[in-house]
């Protein structure tokens, strides 16, 4: 709830209840141009996920990330 917290102090408006969206923004508010390195740089994410993102920038692109998941 404080990295969502934070995204909509930022400006990002949610559109539903989910983890998956918190993600998304969070890999909006980090992308600069360069999708790797935005995913990369997520720090604040805890618990446990896995996930694949896109970009309709870098559509030739799939960036998986995961932690603590087997």
């Amino acid at each position: 709830m404080a990295l969502k917290d934070r995204l909509a102090a930022d400006g990002c408006v949610f559109t539903s209840e989910t983890d998956a969206e918190v993600i998304a923004h969070l890999i909006a508010d980090l992308y600069d141009g360069d999708l790797r390195g935005g995913v990369c740089r997520i720090r604040t994410a805890r618990g446990h996920y896995a996930f694949v993102a896109m970009s309709l920038d870098e559509p030739e692109m799939l960036v998986a990330a995961r932690k603590e998941c087997r």
